[in-house]
């Protein structure tokens, strides 16, 4: 649902432009997934990691308890052949027997997202039915109407669920709650739309402030891929945002990519922190379509139907990543990430994994 306030002017074309834009800020609020570089862990020893995959996998995951967890950096094959009875990850087997652990397959986690964004809005199209619902076809540009100061608030609530189908390969998928607001100047030149009545009184340039409120689902599908030499890691990530409102007839598709570096410190009784440093991209530039109605808009009753279509993208597509996991021997991580950019975007991500 959206609700409006502010200094409210009777022009359907910006009520038709505020629905748009509560809809655009549920897209572009794309939640990166946590990054699970492996602080849900279990081992019995000592551990230096050797370069590559599955060494690394071997010290940053958590390991079921009846595999024992084998200095990587000397592998060798073990005297009895181990069986692997688990179908998650693949190639799983022959990974125990030269010599690796294993990550514990499945993982459910909590995520919360804070996120400030700047966006930019155009190409703004309507057209009006009087009790009925107008047609694509009779949709008109309207280029007296431009945009100014778009910037979302979002909260968001996940919860994501993954798995790693290889021992280097995790696949993921998420849905939650989006709610938030969005503040936007709305700019009409008066002296494009035609003659005003005389003694109208208004200038030929209009400036209005709104707020609309958000509510909407997500879904996000994608992968992380990960490496490591010694106590450092890196992690690639890529994922792909559905953002559906029952104000638009459009769902809402954003991408997201992202690169993360860290190291690896033990600390307490076998328990890991891994602070990290990275990059991200956010990329959503889609064309936003529904119908906006306001009921018993005229004396006889009927409703005011706004058809609108509207483009959408966020304005600063890369962003600087600060990060911290905290890993503990049950099997339980959690996580805090700070996402900034120079436009002032800025986005807060806070986890709680554990693995089985």
């Amino acid at each position: 649902m959206v609700a409006l306030k502010g200094n409210w002017y009777p022009c359907p074309i910006s009520a038709a432009f505020l629905i748009s834009i509560a809809l655009s800020a549920s897209g572009q609020e794309t939640i990166e997934p946590d990054q699970d570089t492996g602080l849900s862990w279990r081992y019995t020893g000592k551990v230096e990691a050797a370069p590559g995959v599955l060494p690394q996998l071997g010290v940053l995951l958590r390991v079921p308890d009846n595999l024992q967890l084998r200095d990587p950096s000397a592998s060798k094959v073990p005297d009895e052949p181990i069986r692997y009875d688990r179908l998650f990850p693949l190639l799983g087997e022959e990974a125990i027997n030269r010599g690796y652990a294993l990550p514990l397959p499945i993982g459910l986690t909590l995520l919360g997202v804070d996120n400030v964004q700047e966006q930019n809005l155009s190409n703004l199209s309507v057209t009006l039915g009087k009790g009925f619902e107008p047609s694509k076809d009779d949709l008109k540009e309207t280029p007296f109407v431009s945009f100014e100061n778009v910037r979302s608030s979002t909260r968001s609530k996940q919860l994501k669920a993954d798995v790693w189908v290889l021992p280097f390969l995790n696949l993921f998928a998420t849905v939650g709650q989006l709610d938030g607001e969005v503040g936007l100047d709305v700019l009409l030149d008066l002296a494009d739309i035609g003659p005003l009545p005389p003694g109208a009184g208004l200038p030929d340039n209009l400036r209005l402030n709104f707020t609309a409120n958000i509510d909407a689902v997500t879904t996000t599908v994608g992968a992380i891929g990960v490496y490591g030499i010694g106590n450092w890691w890196g992690s690639l990530n890529a994922a792909h945002t559905i953002t559906v409102s029952s104000n638009s007839e459009t769902d809402i598709r954003s991408t997201t990519a992202g690169l993360r570096v860290g190291r690896r410190f033990e600390f307490g009784n076998g328990h890991m922190a891994s602070p990290y440093l990275g990059a991200s991209y956010l990329d959503v530039d889609t064309v936003i379509e529904g119908v906006y109605k306001v009921e018993d808009a005229f004396d006889d009753g009927d409703d005011l139907n706004i058809r609108y279509k509207v483009r959408q993208e966020n304005v600063n597509k890369y962003s600087a990543v600060l990060g911290l996991n905290l890993g503990f021997r049950n099997g339980t991580s959690v996580q805090a990430e700070f996402n900034r950019n120079g436009g002032g975007d800025e986005r807060v991500v806070l986890s709680a994994t554990y693995r089985f």
